[in-house]
């Protein structure tokens, strides 16, 4: 799962940074890569502010039930946003749940 071609979609690419992007990749394909837990279809990220001057990132997914946090501190302008990553068995999408 999560090995097919990857995508953003227009409302993901005008609201998160690449890095941010790239990132949140890295998560799913480090679960991948350690046969961490089986993957559901469906990735959750949702980014807020910790702290007021910090970025902090949940990930999670509902079957079977996973959830990390990671905070990185001395973000300027941290990201209030929920993400999607969707594997169709052919395409994996990163998307706004309004865009799914």
């Amino acid at each position: 799962m999560f090995q097919g071609q990857r995508f953003v979609t227009r409302g993901v690419l005008n609201s998160v940074p690449i890095g941010i992007q790239a990132f949140l990749w890295s998560l799913i394909d480090n679960l991948v890569s350690q046969h961490q837990v089986e993957l559901d279809y469906l990735q959750v990220f949702e980014l807020k502010s910790a702290n007021g001057n910090g970025q902090k990132i949940i990930h999670r997914q509902e079957v079977p039930a996973y959830w990390a946090e990671y905070v990185f501190d001395n973000v300027k302008k941290p990201l209030i946003v929920k993400l999607y990553v969707i594997d169709d068995g052919t395409y994996c999408t990163m998307c706004l749940p309004e865009e799914r």
